[in-house]
């Protein structure tokens, strides 16, 4: 019997939270003063490469902590105080590299993009969810590419699931606070979408402003109104016609990690099992080394009832994040489905000694007790 998370994980391949929507005036206010700038912008494409900020020395301990206060904030009544939390002045500095910070009207305009991030704040967004029904909460300190890192796992209402991982830096007045955030359903930094909108949104608006493009670049952006509305399409769950706008866009377009997550959702949302093998197979092709891809594969083999692949790409995740209980409990759900209810309930046990308020683990322990009862 398989969780509906693994579902409603797919159904989300391209997270709401802590991302902006595209493309429209209304939908993008936090980034309206991109349309009196006077900078030059580059196109991403797929080498987004930010630079991390100076930082003094954090110790394990301020890692911990940082965690810990989050985690409490986020699960406590009171509204959370992004700034308290997140160094926005940093994450600007990778948003928008490349403009002139010495022109006192772009500062201006910086400041008012800061002040409308504020107000959407994605952490009230974690405490929304959570209040719904979800949870978000503090899983450890891990280290990724030489530096420590901040781990929060979100859960849904819905029973869809997501990491977070908080980049962490210390400015000189002592504070610790985040600088991006990394997101691993679809394997992005929080700057880099919203870099990739301020580059959409500028091209929809005030295309002179962007140059320095290569062709496949331009042709990306020449399709933004197509990416804009295959995005709509799918906010309002009209799949098909997402595919039918995806097939409008040029090769090179259609190749884009960003936009094959989108026709992925639209492919299981239309439950159209050839789009799904066809997009899966296109995406390992082009990015066989992305955890976006592992996200994918729950759903392509587990809609399947291939559930040995689906226990890999859930190991691949595990191990990205250096092990969490509650994968243990997704992989035994797995094994419970296969009919190997002795490991399932081993598997089950072992990860609730490790966090006892793991939910989903005692209905699995329930489940696999009536199965068992069935097959004696």
């Amino acid at each position: 019997m398989l969780s509906k998370s693994i579902t409603n994980t797919v159904m989300n391949v391209i997270p709401q939270r802590f991302q902006p929507r595209p493309f429209g005036v209304a939908r993008v206010a936090v980034l309206a003063w991109a349309v009196w700038s006077c900078c030059v912008w580059t196109a991403l494409g797929d080498d987004y490469q930010p630079t991390a900020p100076k930082s003094l020395p954090i110790s394990a301990q301020e890692y911990l902590s940082y965690g810990e206060r989050l985690d409490q904030e986020i699960n406590g009544t009171a509204t959370v105080d992004f700034n308290k939390f997140c160094n926005l002045d940093q994450m600007v500095d990778r948003v928008a590299g490349g403009m002139d910070r010495n022109d006192t009207k772009i500062e201006s305009l910086l400041n008012g993009w800061k002040q409308g991030y504020v107000q959407s704040n994605p952490l009230n967004l974690m405490q929304q969810l959570v209040s719904n029904g979800g949870s978000y909460e503090f899983v450890k300190v891990l280290n990724r590419q030489g530096e420590q890192r901040v781990l929060f796992r979100m859960i849904r209402d819905d029973g869809g699931y997501n990491y977070h991982e908080f980049l962490l830096a210390k400015s000189n007045d002592g504070q610790v606070r985040a600088y991006d955030i990394y997101t691993h359903l679809n394997a992005e930094y929080q700057t880099e979408t919203s870099r990739r909108l301020l580059l959409y949104y500028l091209q929809q608006n005030e295309a002179s402003l962007v140059k320095n493009v290569d062709a496949d670049q331009k042709a990306e952006l020449e399709s933004v109104d197509k990416i804009s509305q295959m995005s709509d399409f799918n906010q309002n769950k009209n799949y098909e016609k997402a595919l039918l706008v995806y097939y409008q866009m040029p090769e090179k377009t259609q190749e884009l990690k960003h936009v094959l997550t989108m026709r992925f959702t639209a492919a299981f949302g239309a439950l159209n099992h050839t789009e799904i093998l066809k997009t899966y197979q296109l995406f390992q092709a082009r990015y066989p080394k992305d955890n976006c891809l592992n996200f994918m594969g729950i759903a392509y083999f587990s809609s399947r009832g291939d559930y040995d692949q689906t226990l890999k790409c859930l190991e691949s995740i595990d191990q990205a994040i250096g092990g969490d209980p509650f994968l243990t409990i997704k992989k035994a759900e797995m094994y419970e489905a296969k009919g190997q209810f002795p490991i399932a309930e081993q598997m089950t046990q072992g990860a609730l000694q490790q966090d006892s308020t793991l939910i989903d683990g005692y209905w699995l322990m329930i489940t696999i007790a009536l199965n068992q009862e069935d097959h004696v």
